[in-house]
């Protein structure tokens, strides 16, 4: 299991209208006070990137992603090229019984795996027992 970080910024409507309400609230006298206007420019975005950061704040969480073991270079290469086929099939009508039975037959590959790994896994799980008699 390999995890990865994920930073994404919280902008539902909730988080948006308190933005709106905070800059609606906000009196910008050092905007209007500024000199220049790259002053100007720099006061007014700073207020903004302000109130933006408390209503939208960033957040990360981290995702999971788990290994399927089950997935062989068999699986993989029979799901390739049942993708090519669809895309193939889509120009081609011709090819679409074509496409359905391979459709079933990866999809019983699929299965196969499956059940092999669970089977496998949980033999490996069972407590090993020694042989009646031994000790």
């Amino acid at each position: 299991m390999t995890s990865v970080q994920n930073t994404f910024r919280v902008t539902h409507e909730g988080a948006i209208n308190t933005f709106n309400n905070l800059l609606s609230k906000e009196i910008w006298q050092d905007v209007y006070h500024a000199t220049d206007v790259e002053s100007k420019y720099n006061a007014f975005y700073d207020k903004l990137q302000f109130y933006f950061n408390i209503s939208c704040p960033m957040k990360t969480t981290k995702l999971y992603k788990y290994k399927k073991t089950w997935v062989t270079e068999e699986v993989k290469s029979s799901s390739n090229s049942l993708k090519d086929l669809y895309s193939l099939s889509k120009s081609y009508p011709e090819l679409k019984p074509l496409y359905r039975q391979k459709n079933i037959s990866t999809k019983f590959l699929l299965r196969q795996q499956k059940v092999s790994f669970i089977l496998t896994r949980s033999l490996n799980l069972l407590p090993k027992t020694k042989p009646h008699g031994l000790s």
